[in-house]
């Protein structure tokens, strides 16, 4: 009963496991790509999807300001 009890826990963890080495192998062949490019600076590199996101919330919350106010002047 144990030794089932046990290979069910390893194949509950098996898709985690894999999950973690595909990110790890992802993120290391990017960086890898990131630091093969001079013009790129690593900051940037590393920064750029935070930037966009906090970027895309500056754009919605322009459009709905915009909206806000042309709303108030009607």
């Amino acid at each position: 009963k144990l030794a089932a009890l046990s290979l069910l826990a390893w194949w509950g963890l098996l898709p985690f496991l894999v999950y973690l080495l595909l990110a790890f192998a992802i993120t290391a062949w990017r960086l890898r790509w990131a630091l093969a490019q001079p013009e790129i600076p690593i900051s940037a590199w590393l920064c750029a999807p935070f930037v966009k996101r906090w970027m895309d919330l500056a754009v919605d919350f322009g459009r709905m300001r915009v909206l806000w106010q042309a709303d108030e002047a009607r």
